[in-house]
């Protein structure tokens, strides 16, 4: 049973249980048998105290010798008393009690030493244990570490092997297309068409060549320097040399030199030479150089003719362009006749036939002289001569100043023309209004000429750009017919139109949007559309410009569109069937400070009067669906009579003169902001000045002549333009002497002085240039010359101008015209009149 229990781990148990018998043993046998301390059972304390040491340790070993001696004294005292009677009937002594326990005592120090010892040795084997399981443990992470050093190293040797074999395969993978290569360039080298070779400078020879002969020469021939330029053209061995040195001394790596060099038949061959340096020296000079020569004998051919074909290709321009200047001239001759003889004939009395007929043909020359206009500005397009103005433009002045001209077409077709210019747009800028004006002009009239209903709209928007730059974007919507994709992508084309049938409803040459393009690309910008069949379309075009201040003038007028602080809030009710009309008019009345309420519907002012809600004033369209404007506002006046009415109308609609008097103001569709704004102020209370008319708006000031006196001279060889030219005169007030030619013009300034000449330009015996440049050479007085003439290239201007004209005025002229040509000369020579 103790050895199982001890198995099992139970040893302490099992020890306790041994002591406990050994024990209880030894006091039984010399308490209960013996009965004295000197039988031999005393034997069992001596045996207890070893096996308690050994079991347990010293602490209790000492504690059985302190029992065992316990026990040993009271054995001793029963037995001295007589309560114990000895087996063998011998009575123990003190001395046999001090020798037991002097034994005892021995006994336990001996053993007390000897566990010493042991545990000693215990405690060192211990530690020895300790270390060598450390050791043990160490050697273990040593194999450990051995072991993975030993696998990494077997797996860095499989890697390495493989890398090796791998880089080995490449080698030898390399080493055959090298070979490949080799023979590829060996056999592309050999098959080429060109001849190739490197030259050894230090040598003075080629060490390869590709081919055996050059230009049915021998190699062998050639392979020195000094030989291969004895076949070198004469005029190209300099050149050839010169390349030479180049490539000697600059650091780069390959050039180029073209020269003739002459074939085995005596004939010289145009080579192109592509040398490459391999290899230099240590200072750098070249010791090794790649050449390739390439036969271009064919192409320096082709050049030639592709340069004579360039060379007449310009000349064609330069006829084409000379020979529509010249016909534009010869055209705009009789035209001035035609246009001249118009104008004057309009100024006289004429019966309402009589004068429709004159309108036609003064309509009819216009158009002429639009297209001769257009096809000479396409050809300065094309010869690079359209050349572009740079002077202060106001943006809106130029655009009212164009829906001025269009108006009328548009009134005529019943269409709602309208623009609005977005307040970040710059009040001045840098540009060529009449460029501006002519693309403006060419891109609304298309839209008013397709578009049979509905409105056509002008917007302008800007961004800002770097430099003080701005581009202004300038887009006409209509609701026109509309263009398919296929000819849209050719509508920018001269002489191009989406409809080129025989049947086609609209005429045409086609040039507009050609010119349209071409000048907005001009002044920095470009020219698309977007359209749809039947829906209608809209054509961008942009404008990169320079922003210039504002003068003072301008800054007035800016900061004068803002209703003073007595008029806001005011509230106007506007009613205008055109939803893009209203939508204008509002965002106007909200940046001046105003509210308002817009309705295309009748009723809705009806409604809002009767509700009593405040309305200052009434902004009424002339023609609503199913009733008159004047109407409608006839019946608000007579139930409202305080509330003023300011009514829309279009340019040709008549008024009598009592219905206008009822009205606060007429303003006149498209709307101009600032005139809107001037009759807003007059009919609310706060402004009863009318605004400033515009130069263009002042009639023609027929007494020029007799406020400001001159002597004027006409040199003209036509004798129809001589008629016209001194009817205008004539209606301005002036008299003119006449020359015939340069000549005659030259001798007339020698007998008498004149203050203003009108040139022609070409006249026989003498043109119009040449007798200018005699005019100014002279020492008599120097005239003011305006040139009058056909040519209106700017190519011509520009001459007439450095011949020492002032002014030019282009045919056919126009009374207006010459008016502001002499208006130009007073203002400039005659500032005090």
């Amino acid at each position: 049973i103790g050895i199982f229990l001890t198995r099992l781990g139970y040893v302490k148990a099992v020890s306790v249980v041994v002591l406990t018998v050994v024990y209880v043993g030894t006091i039984y046998s010399h308490i209960y048998v013996f009965q004295t301390i000197h039988d031999p059972s005393i034997i069992g304390y001596f045996v207890l105290m070893p096996l308690a040491g050994l079991l347990f340790g010293t602490r209790p070993m000492i504690l059985s010798a302190l029992v065992s001696a316990t026990t040993i004294v009271v054995t001793y005292y029963l037995e001295t008393h007589g309560l114990l009677t000895p087996l063998k009937g011998v009575q123990a002594t003190p001395d046999d009690l001090w020798f037991v326990l002097i034994c005892l005592g021995l006994n336990t120090s001996l053993v007390r030493a000897l566990l010493t010892d042991m545990e000693a040795s215990a405690e060192e084997a211990r530690r020895t244990a300790d270390e060598l399981k450390i050791t043990n443990q160490e050697l273990e992470a040593n194999q450990r570490l051995l072991q993975q050093a030993r696998d990494l190293l077997e797996e860095r040797v499989a890697l390495r092997t493989a890398e090796l074999a791998r880089a080995n395969q490449q080698l030898l993978q390399e080493i055959d297309e090298r070979q490949q290569s080799e023979y590829r360039f060996r056999s592309l080298a050999e098959n080429s068409p060109d001849f190739i070779y490197i030259w050894d400078i230090p040598s003075h020879r080629w060490t390869y060549y590709n081919q055996p002969e050059l230009l049915n020469h021998p190699v062998h021939m050639l392979g020195e320097p000094d030989n291969f330029l004895t076949y070198v053209h004469p005029e190209d061995v300099a050149k050839l040399q010169a390349h030479w040195e180049w490539l000697a001394r600059t650091p780069e790596r390959s050039g180029q030199v073209e020269y003739r060099l002459c074939n085995g038949d005596g004939v010289w061959e145009w080579i192109q030479s592509r040398e490459t340096v391999l290899a230099r020296d240590e200072q750098g000079n070249p010791v090794q150089v790649l050449a390739n020569l390439t036969i271009i004998t064919e192409r320096k051919q082709y050049e030639e003719a592709l340069r004579t074909a360039k060379e007449q290709a310009e000349a064609a321009t330069r006829a084409k362009s000379e020979f529509l200047a010249n016909m534009s001239h010869e055209i705009r001759t009789p035209m001035n006749g035609v246009v001249g003889m118009t104008s004057l004939l309009l100024a006289t009395p004429l019966n309402a036939e009589q004068r429709a007929f004159v309108e036609t043909i003064r309509q009819s020359s216009d158009t002429l002289l639009t297209i001769i206009n257009d096809i000479l500005d396409l050809s300065k397009a094309e010869f690079g001569k359209l050349g572009l103005d740079r002077q202060p433009l106001d943006v809106r002045r130029c655009i009212e100043e164009t829906l001025d001209l269009l108006s009328p077409k548009a009134a005529e077709k019943g269409l709602e023309l309208c623009y609005y210019v977005s307040p970040d747009v710059p009040i001045t800028v840098l540009g060529d209004v009449t460029r501006l004006r002519q693309v403006l002009v060419n891109l609304l009239s298309n839209a008013i000429k397709f578009t049979h209903e509905g409105e056509v709209v002008l917007t302008v928007e800007a961004q800002s750009l770097a430099e003080n730059r701005s581009k202004l974007h300038f887009a006409i919507r209509d609701t026109g017919i509309g263009i398919d994709q296929v000819q849209l992508q050719r509508l920018f084309q001269p002489f191009s139109q989406a409809d080129t049938s025989n049947t086609r409803r609209y005429g045409g040459t086609g040039l507009g949007l050609a010119i349209s393009k071409r000048l907005s690309e001009l002044m920095g910008g470009e020219v698309w559309a977007e359209s749809q069949p039947g829906v209608g379309s809209t054509f961008h075009f942009t404008v990169v410009a320079e922003i210039l201040p504002p003068g003072p003038g301008e800054m007035s007028k800016a900061s004068a569109l803002r209703a003073p602080a007595s008029l806001a809030g005011r509230h106007i009710f506007i009613i205008d069937d055109n939803a893009t009309s209203r939508e204008f008019l509002s965002c106007y009345l909200q940046q001046w400070g105003l509210e308002s309420t817009a309705t295309g519907a009748v009723n809705d002012i009806r409604a809002w009067l009767r509700s009593g809600r405040p309305c200052d004033l009434l902004l009424v369209d002339l023609h609503l669906p199913g009733v008159n404007g004047w109407d409608l506002a006839r019946e608000v006046k007579r139930q409202y009579p305080a509330l003023p009415v300011i009514l829309l109308a279009a340019v040709g609609d008549g008024m009598a003169s009592e219905d206008a008097a009822a009205l606060a103001a007429i303003v006149y569709k498209p709307v101009k902001p600032a005139l809107l704004f001037q009759a807003l102020l007059s009919a609310l209370g706060a402004q009863t000045a009318k605004a400033e008319a515009s130069p263009s708006d002042l009639p023609l000031d027929l007494e020029l002549g007799r406020r400001y006196p001159l002597r004027i001279l006409l040199a003209e060889d036509n004798v129809v333009n001589q008629k016209v030219a001194l009817r205008m005169l004539k209606r301005l007030g002036y008299d003119a002497d006449v020359a015939n030619n340069g000549i005659e013009t030259v001798d007339a300034t020698r007998r008498q002085n004149y203050d203003v000449i009108l040139m022609d330009v070409q006249m026989p015996e003498m043109d119009g240039l040449e007798a200018t440049r005699r005019i100014r050479a002279s020492k008599n007085g120097q005239p003011h010359i305006i040139a009058m003439t056909a040519a209106a290239m700017q190519l011509d201007k520009e001459k007439c101008l450095e011949a020492g004209m002032n002014d030019f005025v282009s045919k056919p002229a126009r009374v207006e015209d010459l008016a502001a040509a002499l208006k130009r000369f007073l203002v400039q020579d005659q500032p005090a009149v």
